[in-house]
């Protein structure tokens, strides 16, 4: 992982449940990076160089939106 920031505070009524999350910046192998949440983790768990794969949650049906989590 590139770098990170911990939601703690949220205005959306909907995203209150899922607080604190962190958003993550993933380095990915072929030079990229990519932008995306890490829900459901311990956000003390999270730091940079934490490895990290990615899962995808249906948005639409030909249509996903990548999340990651650690790679224990």
């Amino acid at each position: 992982m590139h770098t990170f920031t911990v939601i703690r505070q949220q205005g959306i009524p909907a995203f209150k449940a899922e607080l604190p999350y962190a958003v993550v910046m993933v380095d990915l192998e072929e030079g990229p990076r990519v932008f995306g949440a890490m829900p459901g983790v311990d956000v003390a768990r999270v730091a940079i160089g934490l490895p990290v794969e990615v899962y995808f949650v249906a948005a639409a049906d030909d249509t996903g939106v990548p999340y990651w989590r650690p790679i224990d």
